[in-house]
């Protein structure tokens, strides 16, 4: 009986500070197991991605949206990551970091069905990208030449139109 009080004790403790995270560190690929890993005290994401899963991470960038949490771009925040970060009303970019913006695109576009499915997911993506304030010169670059990668460096971003803090 004492060991299981003893037990309770120990963990309960280290239970409860779990519960109290104010900072999620992702490296990795954007995942569903992401969505329930921000809770309500959540104040900061320090994200590196080469991307991920589309639908999740805008799941992830409205929660970040509506919760004004902080995103720190550590490195290089790539395709859905961009998303993420681009939410965050209190961007943050390593100096050395980048941003990988481009288009949606499902499949090889070898048939009509899988070019239609891409042009309608961009144009659903506009009004993400327009609401999280990236400017309509690359919304229209991305959406007028869907094969191109635009990678905006952080000592780029003043001059494409996108506020950050950059840190060291």
């Amino acid at each position: 009986m004492r060991f299981f009080l003893f037990l309770l004790f120990i963990l309960y403790p280290l239970n409860s500070f779990a519960n109290q995270i104010e900072t999620l560190i992702w490296v990795d690929t954007i995942k569903s197991h992401m969505i329930s890993a921000i809770t309500p005290s959540t104040k900061r994401i320090e994200i590196t991605s080469n991307g991920g899963d589309m639908i999740t991470a805008i799941e992830v960038a409205i929660m970040v949206y509506q919760n004004d949490i902080e995103v720190v771009a550590k490195d290089h925040c790539s395709s859905a990551c961009s998303i993420i970060w681009m939410a965050s009303k209190n961007r943050k970019i390593t100096k050395n970091g980048y941003i990988l913006f481009h288009s949606t695109k499902f499949g090889n576009h070898d048939n009509e069905e899988e070019i239609l499915y891409s042009k309608t997911i961009n144009r659903a993506m506009e009004g993400y990208w327009r609401l999280f304030g990236l400017p309509e010169s690359i919304i229209i670059n991305m959406t007028h030449n869907p094969q191109i990668d635009m990678i905006v460096q952080s000592w780029q971003l003043q001059t494409a139109g996108i506020s950050a803090e950059i840190i060291p």
